[in-house]
Order: C-alpha cells, then sequence, then structure tokens
C-alpha cells in the first residue's frame, strides 16, 4: 500500500490522495465489507451467501462492460393518481416531489383521471418512464 501525504493548516488537515488511492481504498473498503458477517444475512458474509445460491443454482447476472453507463441497478416505482378536471380546464397531470408534469399524451387523456399511474424512475437520470396501470 502507498502512504498518503498530509499536511497540517489552522487546525485541519488537507490530504495528498490521488484517484489511484481512492480507488484502492475502495477496493479495500469493499473487500472487508463482502468478507464480514451481517445480522441481516443470518450472520454469514455476502460471499458466502454468494456461493451458497450458485450452488443451488443461481446464475448471476453480467452486464457487458458496454452497456454499463446505459445500466442502473436501482429503480424506483412510485404509483401517482392522475389528476385533472376537464370542466374548470385543468388538464390531466401528475404530482412528483411536489411538481405537477404531464405531457403531450396524458394532457389529452381525459379518460385516465382518477386511475393510477407507476412511475419507473431511474436514480441516476431523474427522467421519469410512465406506465399507466
Amino acid at each position: 500500500m502507498t502512504h498518503i501525504l498530509a499536511t497540517q493548516w489552522n487546525g485541519g488537515m488537507a490530504y495528498n490522495i490521488t484517484l489511484d488511492h481512492l480507488l484502492e481504498i475502495t477496493e479495500i473498503v469493499i473487500a472487508e465489507y463482502n468478507n464480514t458477517p451481517h445480522s441481516g444475512n443470518d450472520y454469514f458474509t455476502p460471499i458466502e451467501l454468494m456461493q451458497q445460491r450458485i450452488e443451488r443454482g443461481l446464475i448471476p447476472s453480467y452486464v457487458p462492460v458496454s452497456k454499463r453507463n446505459d445500466f442502473s441497478a436501482i429503480r424506483i416505482f412510485d404509483k401517482r393518481c392522475i389528476r385533472g378536471n376537464k370542466k374548470n380546464g385543468k388538464r390531466p397531470y401528475i404530482n412528483f416531489r411536489k411538481f405537477a408534469y404531464t405531457n403531450k399524451v396524458l394532457c389529452n387523456a381525459y379518460s385516465l383521471v382518477g386511475k393510477d399511474l407507476t412511475l419507473e424512475i431511474d436514480p441516476k437520470d431523474i427522467r421519469v418512464n410512465l406506465h399507466i396501470i
């Protein structure tokens, strides 16, 4: 492991850390986590659990390097009720994070008012995919 130089000034510390240092530290932290038993895993390590699941027939999914920028492992799904009132001139919309949203299709779909809409949210890209349920 390489040494990291630190400089002290006015009670604070400045560290001379390179990207290589951060990558090395991150790799160590992840390795330690994956080799530590956790109560949420019945005191198995994440590596032991993965090994057990593979032995039972789990085939881990794999995302090719060329597609990893387009991939998000975390998707959030949230239901919203479509609002609007044709009589009062309020076009259909949904509320999300305190704002009203609509689009070219939804703004004319008065028949959907009162129905639920499922939002598929990618935290890496806040633009929302809408699915009517």
